[in-house]
């Protein structure tokens, strides 16, 4: 019987931390009274801060809290400050993810490898960038390899129209 009143007590004293805990972090309330300034004004400046974080990309927000061009998308239990010009997972809206090998690019998702490209066909960098089969005059037999303007590409290789 004593044992569970120990049990019992631990219980209710891990409680009161705990909600404790939880209403000072979210209310920004303090354990001290106001008869400790700096303690309060240290609380005070530590809330200032975690609210300036908070609206930064990556930061918990709440709707309209982030910094101009960012968005608060949901992310587990809270939302988050998201980009979404430039984050492959929620690109062009909160939760739209990006195939592997792409990118976001301007809220909109871009082949940038060639894990993304259809198959036989691979990703090239120069102009025109993109998936190639390697079978134009741009992209002969190479990314970048560009045949001349009497040359197409046949097979790979730049041969003469003439």
């Amino acid at each position: 019987m004593a044992f569970d009143k120990k049990i019992s007590r631990l219980v209710s004293m891990l409680a009161v931390l705990v909600i404790g805990g939880v209403a000072s972090m979210d209310m920004g309330c303090a354990a001290a009274g106001p008869e400790d300034p700096d303690l309060n004004a240290s609380i005070a400046d530590e809330n200032v801060a975690e609210a300036e974080l908070a609206v930064g990309e990556g930061g918990i927000c709440s709707a309209g809290g982030c910094d101009p061009g960012l968005d608060c998308c949901p992310a587990g239990f809270f939302s988050v400050c998201r980009n979404l010009d430039t984050d492959e997972n929620n690109c062009g809206s909160c939760g739209h993810q990006c195939d592997t090998g792409e990118q976001c690019v301007n809220g909109a998702c871009e082949c940038t490898s060639t894990s993304c490209c259809p198959s036989g066909e691979v990703y090239c960098t120069s102009y025109p960038a993109g998936c190639s089969n390697l079978n134009n005059r741009y992209h002969c037999g190479a990314c970048g390899n560009r045949c001349n303007n009497l040359e197409v590409c046949v097979e790979g290789e730049c041969v003469s129209e003439l």
